[in-house]
């Protein structure tokens, strides 16, 4: 079910997709945090999860644990786009070529910052032991009294009994 923001009670547990909320900030914040700078990622990670305590809900984060036969593929896209982008990097390390900070891979400590963050915030961090979708699904159905949410950027969500979906581009605090 997709939920209107508006009706969240206090006590809500926020269930956070830790993977989806990465690459949704990557794009949010721009080319510095693209560029591997991950103070201001965890100024971005922070800032959400400080206005999510502040408005009265329980922000937790799910981490996707080793990969699965479900997400191989994906997995060995992301490691064939990351050594395509490292390409221009390593050409303009040696001969002075410029470089768009959209051309380049993704930090890869970025999972590992975001783990800091809500560490830092007192957020709880779940690690999955396969991909998170499942886990956040079911703790969602399964919270009392309906006062669990799920806060991904993807649709997934959807195809699951019981649990409520908000997305990140969608959340007003």
């Amino acid at each position: 079910d997709a939920v209107n923001l508006a009706q969240l009670r206090t006590g809500t547990r926020v269930l956070i997709d830790g993977c989806g909320l990465c690459f949704f900030v990557l794009r949010e914040v721009g080319a510095r945090a693209q560029a591997g700078d991950y103070a201001a990622l965890d100024r971005a990670f922070m800032a959400l999860f400080l206005n999510l305590q502040q408005a009265g809900m329980i922000p937790e984060v799910y981490l996707d644990g080793p990969a699965t036969r479900l997400k191989s593929d994906t997995i060995a896209h992301r490691v064939s786009e990351r050594q395509r982008r490292l390409e221009p990097v390593q050409l303009a390390c040696l001969d002075g070529a410029a470089v768009r900070a959209e051309e380049l891979p993704k930090p890869m400590l970025m999972y590992e910052q975001l783990a800091c963050s809500a560490a830092a915030a007192g957020v709880r961090l779940v690690r999955c032991e396969g991909e998170a979708d499942v886990d956040l699904a079911a703790a969602c159905a399964a919270a009392e009294d309906g006062l669990g949410v799920i806060l991904a950027q993807d649709s997934d969500f959807l195809v699951f009994r019981g649990a409520r979906y908000v997305r990140l581009s969608d959340l007003l605090v």
